[in-house]
């Protein structure tokens, strides 16, 4: 999670990352801002998401 310098409801708008491992490689992936609808909860079912895919392959 990151704070950009753009304003939303009077707070610097939260950027939202998930970062998980594909095979050796480290993988930094953009979720989205909370001003897009984005959120933790939002982000965490990406990233589950994601880890379940990669452990079928």
């Amino acid at each position: 999670m990151y704070e950009t310098s753009e304003i939303f409801n009077g707070s610097p708008d939260l950027c939202f990352y998930i970062t998980f491992k594909s095979g050796r490689r480290l993988i930094w992936e953009k979720v989205g801002k909370i001003s897009e609808g984005y959120g933790p909860d939002a982000a965490a079912d990406i990233l589950s998401g994601r880890r379940q895919v990669l452990r079928l392959f």
